[in-house]
């Protein structure tokens, strides 16, 4: 015997309803359910293949998991026999033999019989006797009295696997399996007779609405039809959809249900004589079928699919209207919470009105609207500038179909409150980018406790004081938010936000060169350097260099100044004989890559490249050009001299090094 403790609660969530669908999909967690079985309307049953059995008392909405597993074990088939009485048929995993479950107590205590046989189905007449069959065509019972008596039998004459079993009454019983085996005992079971079903499909389910009139679905889209017994078994033609139906109820001699593959539930209005396909919204297998009432209807499959039949057609009414505070402030946010009878119409609105402070419904004021066709709660806040009133009520009005609750029971209070306010003190000077900012919270109505919290671009900082102090980028934004905890505060939580106080930084700037002239991409507030030092009155945008040295820049805006630029050297220099102090020259860059500029303030006649040894590499005419650019990516780096001859004849040496 083992003592099982239930685990968490299952919580039914995102409903889905088909367009004009009939059943209603409430697929919860992804395993795979194989059995459902209801006691009533309100307690019901779920077993899925790992071994979790879920049960619910409130029709569905949520389920409790009374986790049971058993080591290699993998369960079939359960029976909700009273409120509390349980039965679970367990099957074959691997080489180890499960064996059933009885609880009599709603799942908190087991008894383990220890029939080793690997079972798939079971049903129970009465309260007392519980038939089970399954692998290898194994019959037994249990007396769930008196558990774990049971009688062990093998006597269904057969080896195939039986997977449905069902008892019009305590003594008529019939079971089917694989191969199209049929099998039925008119002795509560002591004696099985074999019929012919005229079929060799895979027989999954079996139910009879009396001990002559009964249904055999399984593969193949198979159903059968009996009237007489089971003397004779009729195939009905052909109905489509998936290509096994695993389960089969009727919840009057006329009206039926059956599930298999990739979605498929089918209704007959006419004894099974002919079905139609009924819309699911899913492709998933379906198991099993449970039917609490001959309205309610359960179908459970793979990856946690769950779906409901609802086909009550009176009208779903509000019936309870519960707020969440009875004493409510102008700009606080509550909720009010409702129950309904039974489920509204897909796209059904509900709406939350509140009348005035005298119970009066002459102009409601509407608090909030919920899309939904079940209970729930609707949240809403306060904004009416009325003083404490004792007389508010609320009510509850839905869409479809539309109806109007009773108003809650006890009257609602709303108080206006006092004006709670916070603001940010700064100081007027304006800080850069990269200096540390401090900042002050400024509050009113914060009550004995307020908590405060400073967020920076709406992120909560690790300052909850009234003091700030960080280093801020400019365009971040500042908030100081506080809680109070005065009597219905207006707001409850104000929050102020500025811009914070820093200018930016300017943009590092950059040099462009043409010829001796330098430009920076800044516009305005530029401050030339030389070697590291600021050129006096050098300040416009560009610069003409007039000695060779490392050039840079910089930018300021108001007190922010810019990183330095990346450094630009500039060579001028001009070697010659007999050079008279006016005639000049220059080159650049210095060094140079794969192009070298020269200007000077004479006409040059020809060119001159020659190496340190004053070997001539090449020459070219420069017709009498003050300018010129030598191309020199085909010329190895090293130290090179430029010779420059001028149409009076003479000859001009600079040096320059390639890299």
């Amino acid at each position: 015997m083992r003592s099982i403790k239930f685990g968490f609660f299952l919580l039914l969530s995102c409903f889905t309803i088909c367009v004009h669908a009939q059943w209603v999909n409430r697929t919860a967690g992804n395993t795979n359910y194989v059995a459902i079985d209801f006691y009533d309307t309100q307690n019901g049953l779920m077993l899925d293949e790992a071994g979790n059995l879920f049960t619910t008392k409130n029709g569905g909405e949520n389920w409790m998991n009374k986790t049971m597993r058993l080591s290699g074990c993998c369960n079939n088939d359960v029976k909700l026999i009273t409120k509390n009485k349980i039965a679970i048929a367990a099957g074959l995993s691997f080489s180890s033999v499960a064996v059933p479950l009885c609880s009599k107590n709603g799942g908190d205590t087991w008894f383990e019989n220890n029939v080793y046989f690997s079972s798939l189905s079971l049903f129970s007449i009465d309260s007392a006797r519980t038939h089970i069959v399954g692998f290898g065509g194994t019959y037994y019972w249990l007396n769930m009295n008196n558990v774990p008596e049971y009688s062990a039998k093998n006597n269904l004459n057969t080896s195939q696997d039986m997977y449905g079993v069902h008892f019009p009454d305590t003594a008529t019983g019939y079971t089917c399996g694989n191969a199209g085996t049929i099998r039925k005992t008119v002795t509560g079971g002591k004696s099985w007779t074999a019929q012919s079903s005229g079929s060799s499909s895979s027989l999954r389910s079996v139910f009879f609405i009396n001990k002559t009139t009964g249904w055999i679905v399984g593969s193949e889209q198979t159903v059968l039809l009996t009237t007489n017994g089971g003397i004779t078994w009729k195939r009905t033609s052909y109905l489509g959809g998936g290509t096994t139906y695993r389960s089969v109820k009727f919840v009057s001699p006329k009206k039926g249900y059956l599930c298999g593959d990739f979605g498929t539930i089918m209704k007959t209005t006419d004894g099974g004589n002919t079905w139609k396909p009924m819309q699911t919204g899913t492709y998933e297998t379906l198991n099993q079928l449970a039917f609490p009432d001959s309205l309610n209807g359960w179908a459970v499959g793979t990856n946690g699919t769950i779906l409901h039949l609802n086909e009550d057609k009176t009208i779903p009414k509000v019936q309870t209207v519960v707020p969440s505070d009875t004493f409510m402030c102008t700009t606080g946010t509550y909720s009010v919470a409702f129950a309904v009878s039974k489920r509204f119409n897909a796209g059904n609105v509900f709406t939350a009105q509140l009348s005035d402070g005298q119970g009066n419904w002459a102009s409601p004021q509407t608090l909030g609207t919920l899309v939904s066709d079940t209970s729930g709660s609707i949240a809403f806040s306060l904004n009416q500038n009325q003083m404490l009133d004792g007389g508010y009520r609320i009510r509850i009005l839905s869409s479809n179909p539309a109806f109007t609750s009773v108003q809650t029971q006890s009257p609602l209070s709303i108080d206006a409150g006092t004006v709670a306010s916070v603001s940010i003190g700064t100081t007027l000077d304006i800080k850069c980018e990269g200096a540390p900012i401090a900042l002050r919270g400024i509050y009113t109505n914060g009550g004995f406790d307020p908590i405060f919290q400073w967020l920076v671009n709406g992120i909560p900082s690790t300052y909850t004081g009234l003091d700030f102090s960080s280093i801020l980028q400019h365009g971040d934004k500042v908030s100081f938010q506080m809680t109070s905890s005065a009597e219905c505060p207006v707001p409850k939580r104000p929050i102020v936000t500025i811009d914070a106080p820093v200018t930016a930084k300017p943009a590092k700037p950059s040099i462009s060169q043409t010829d001796l002239v330098l430009e920076s991409s800044a516009d305005f507030g530029n401050q030339w350097m030389k070697n590291g030092m600021d050129i006096a009155l050098a300040t416009a945008k560009q610069y003409e260099v007039q000695a060779t040295g490392t050039y840079t820049v910089r930018t300021s805006s108001g007190p922010c100044v810019s990183d330095v630029s990346d450094p630009v050297q500039v060579l001028v220099t001009g070697v010659v004989s007999n050079l008279v102090e006016s005639e000049k020259a220059s080159l650049y860059p210095v060094p140079c890559t794969d192009l070298l500029h020269y200007k000077t303030d004479y006409s040059v006649q020809t060119v001159f490249l020659k190496d340190l040894a004053g070997r001539t590499i090449w020459q070219e005419q420069a017709n009498a050009q003050k300018t010129g650019m030598l191309e020199l990516s085909q010329t190895n780096t090293g130290m090179y001299f430029l010779e420059l001859l001028d149409t009076e004849g003479k000859l001009h040496r600079m040096a320059f090094c390639k890299q």
